[in-house]
């Protein structure tokens, strides 16, 4: 069976459990906004916005996921590009992070929640 070397794997688990997070965390804080002002003209762009999110994140795990799991799968050796997708997807996801803990922070600011 293929490997991944240890740090790939960390890398991408710690990309995983922090898109999970994110997810979480835009959640809550939208039941958070429904409870105290309900689904209004004006809360809807911010559910919007942390839809965004949350699809984002989610599809980035799904992404990392699928990808290591295709690496395990492999008898030999992972394919130059498997190895190429998951080295693009995990900078990728690195880079994105910031951005999307950014929407959130700002959703959260406008609300005062």
């Amino acid at each position: 069976m293929a490997e991944l070397p240890d740090t790939i794997k960390e890398r991408i688990w710690n990309l995983i459990k922090q898109f999970l997070q994110i997810l979480s965390h835009a959640r809550r804080l939208e039941y958070a906004i429904v409870q105290q002002f309900g689904e209004t003209p004006e809360t809807l762009s911010s559910f919007e916005e942390l839809e965004q999110v949350m699809t984002e994140s989610r599809d980035y795990s799904n992404r990392l996921y699928t990808i290591i799991l295709r690496s395990a799968e492999e008898p030999f050796n992972i394919p130059s590009d498997v190895l190429s997708l998951l080295e693009e997807t995990i900078i990728e996801g690195e880079m994105r992070l910031p951005a999307l803990t950014r929407s959130i922070q700002e959703v959260q600011r406008d609300w005062s929640v």
